[in-house]
């Protein structure tokens, strides 16, 4: 997503079930504005973003890193990925398939696949209180403050609600899979 204000822009990966709806209304807040349509940002065409066409199936709010493209600065936030993959219950629980397991939401893709040389990395476990506005004001170089009553869309906002916790035959499986967010994470 791009967020700007008059001349300062930043971008924001949107990994999801890692608190991009809370970072895109704390930057709203802040009077910014999320700008989806800029021809600057994608490599490919195809997919269709109110007059312009884009080549990939992925939603843009959860594009990877490999499809972006622009001189912003980038942040993205990491979560411990089992954690990640347990919020996803929400909703896929009770599922049971096999890794990868590919959706237009990006959901399942390994966090690594968010993450380039020139991108700001925060960490979930961190939270988001005043560490997170000074870290973001920082890399825009304009002071973000923290709300008092900050409102954003949750999982219920969206129909979303516990379907049940996954197998742990699925756990199991997700913790090989993302072992590889684990061994990328251990060299940051």
């Amino acid at each position: 997503m791009i967020l700007k204000k008059e001349d300062i822009g930043l971008y924001i990966i949107h990994n999801p079930r890692c608190a991009g709806r809370f970072v895109n209304q704390l930057l709203t807040d802040n009077g910014f504005s999320t700008i989806i349509n800029d021809k600057k940002i994608v490599k490919y065409k195809i997919y269709e973003l109110g007059n312009l066409k884009y080549n990939t199936k992925y939603q843009y709010l959860h594009w990877h890193y490999d499809l972006i493209k622009t001189d912003l600065p980038k942040i993205v936030i990491i979560r411990d990925p089992i954690e990640r993959f347990i919020s996803t219950e929400v909703r896929y629980g009770h599922m049971e398939f096999d890794f990868p397991y590919d959706t237009e939401d990006n959901w399942f893709r390994p966090q690594k696949d968010f993450i380039g040389d020139d991108v700001h990395i925060w960490n979930f476990k961190d939270g988001f209180k005043e560490n997170f506005c000074e870290w973001v004001s920082e890399i825009i170089n304009h002071k973000i403050i923290l709300p008092n009553n900050l409102k954003y869309k949750d999982d219920k906002d969206f129909g979303w609600t516990k379907k049940g916790n996954y197998s742990d035959n699925m756990i199991e499986k997700a913790k090989v899979y993302y072992q590889q967010d684990y061994d990328f994470f251990s060299n940051l």
